[in-house]
């Protein structure tokens, strides 16, 4: 089992923080604007660090919750922002993976295991700690972050 958790956690945690690079320049801030969010250039750069961050931090398996929510906030604003389109799966497994080793723990193969905290930072209360707070971000991001849509009609 923990050879499993090491190459999910690596493998998930490098995979992330590699789709996290192109958030940064501006091809990242253009796809954000096209997306309707507000400041793109600032929102590019903090999903990149996020992502990157995170899933570097995922892949070493140290602070993993604050790894699995960084990558949970993003994942559900790319959730959010798909809805209804092709290519939300991607995210969903992605926010899937982040809370299941939340709950889990990084496994004994990871420095919180060789610091002591892996048994005091995992579990079940806190995969929902985390997806709660995620949710709670992504929802004041995506609400405040981005612009209403152009209504189609005009006004009488």
């Amino acid at each position: 089992m923990e050879y499993g958790l090491l190459v999910l956690r690596v493998v998930a945690g490098f995979l992330v923080a590699w789709r996290g690079r192109e958030r940064f320049g501006r091809s990242g801030a253009a796809r954000l604007s096209e997306l309707g969010y507000r400041a793109p250039a600032t929102m590019a750069l903090l999903a990149g660090l996020a992502e990157v961050t995170g899933g570097l931090l995922l892949a070493l398996g140290f602070l993993t919750p604050l790894a699995a929510f960084a990558i949970a906030v993003v994942a559900l604003n790319r959730i959010a922002v798909r809805l209804g389109r092709e290519g939300a799966d991607a995210p969903v497994l992605v926010l899937a993976v982040a809370v299941a080793l939340a709950a889990t723990g990084p496994g004994q193969i990871s420095i919180d295991r060789a610091l002591g905290w892996d048994d005091e930072l995992s579990g079940l209360a806190w995969a929902g700690l985390i997806l709660g707070a995620a949710a709670l971000t992504a929802f004041f991001t995506i609400t405040l972050g981005r612009g209403r849509a152009e209504s189609m009609e005009v006004p009488a």
